[in-house]
């Protein structure tokens, strides 16, 4: 569920979701579970690449969450598919 909230919901690309269990002492990853890694908001690479030699100027990005919000909280937006 935490992953395809941050896939498929329109601000869901912003959030990064941990999904911790009593019995690890770490987070479960996409790997865990052999799922590809997250994808740039910007360029779709991958986003730790990006985010790792700083891609994309900060300008850059708050642009593009200016652009989803501006979708996400247009009137007729539309359901969140994640719940489905």
């Amino acid at each position: 569920m935490a992953v395809s909230f941050e896939d498929h919901d329109t601000l869901g690309r912003l959030f990064d979701v941990d999904v911790l269990t009593a019995d690890q002492q770490r987070a479960l990853s996409r790997s865990d579970f052999s799922m590809p890694v997250r994808k740039c908001l910007i360029c779709n690479r991958i986003a730790k690449d990006c985010a790792r030699s700083r891609r994309h100027s900060v300008t850059d990005l708050q642009t593009k969450i200016s652009e989803l919000y501006a979708t996400e909280f247009e009137p007729g937006g539309g359901p969140e598919p994640w719940l489905n």
